[in-house]
């Protein structure tokens, strides 16, 4: 079992994932054992065993979690938003929000973990991008689809507008962040409203 939802999530899966996001990071994939992280959670096997089946499973949930402290619970509500000036405002608070937490030593440390188990597990690819990237995408492309059909935005391609949103920021994780020989650096908050607010002259109704 391994519940999307972190509000749903118990105490003791809270206690596994933080200690598999600990192990993770001081050993890598291939070196953590599902025995090292039940004994640093303090739980028993079959506790574990009932939250994630295997490995690859909770390495999924910490990438999912990771993602879920990032970005998802800052992700604007379209339901407050009827005008551009406010899609603004939301936009830089949540693009300002996700640059901050995709900054972070941590976040950081285990995309490079990820990055050198490539060669000798593919697949961790493939959990990384469905569970993170993948669903910052589909959230941003249905955001996009609630504000067209309120005639906030138009949009071609929601799914395209999605991309052309999140890409910018991931530019500054790579180049400021993950390939930053000591402390990441964070963009100046005008750079984000800069951002945003050549994103909305794409998208905003003239």
């Amino acid at each position: 079992m391994s519940d999307r939802n972190p509000s749903h999530r118990t105490e003791k899966q809270a206690h596994i994932l933080a200690a598999a996001h600990q192990l993770f990071l001081a050993n890598g994939y291939k070196r953590t054992s599902m025995e090292a992280i039940r004994a640093l959670a303090g739980v028993s096997k079959p506790t574990l065993y009932a939250y994630y089946v295997d490995k690859e499973a909770l390495f999924a949930d910490v990438i999912r979690s990771t993602f879920e402290r990032m970005a998802l619970a800052h992700f604007p509500s379209v339901s407050h938003i009827s005008t551009t000036a406010e899609l603004r405002q939301a936009l830089v608070i949540f693009a300002h929000q996700v640059m901050y937490n995709m900054m972070m030593t941590g976040q950081l440390a285990l995309l490079r973990n990820i990055i050198a188990e490539l060669p000798h597990f593919p697949h961790l690819g493939d959990i990384f991008r469905q569970n993170g990237p993948a669903r910052g995408i589909a959230l941003a492309t249905q955001l996009f689809v609630q504000l067209h059909q309120q005639g906030v935005i138009h949009v071609v391609d929601a799914e395209l507008s999605a991309r052309m949103f999140i890409g910018p920021m991931l530019t500054y994780m790579f180049t400021d962040g993950l390939l930053q020989v000591g402390e990441p650096q964070m963009p100046a908050r005008d750079l984000i409203e800069l951002h945003v607010d050549l994103f909305l002259k794409t998208v905003a109704p003239q």
